[in-house]
């Protein structure tokens, strides 16, 4: 299975297990040859705003989990 170091629009064949460390390292994600990623880049950032998208989405997702719970609980 080739895989791949991807950057921006940069796309390099992988030879080694060195060369992928090292581009890793730069900040390349590396990916198999159908693009599924299978290690992240070093160096990556999320914006404060989408972390706190992704905060409040699960402070949700966990309160609806509870009141499904307790609605399980209650139909047994």
């Amino acid at each position: 299975m080739q895989q791949y170091a991807v950057k921006g629009n940069r796309e390099i064949p992988i030879n080694n297990e060195a060369e992928k460390d090292a581009l890793v390292k730069q900040g390349y994600d590396i990916v198999d040859e159908n693009g599924n990623l299978l290690i992240a880049g070093r160096g990556k950032t999320v914006s404060y705003e989408q972390f706190s998208d992704v905060q409040a989405e699960n402070e949700a997702l966990k309160k609806e989990n509870a009141a499904l719970k307790d609605k399980i609980k209650k139909a047994k």
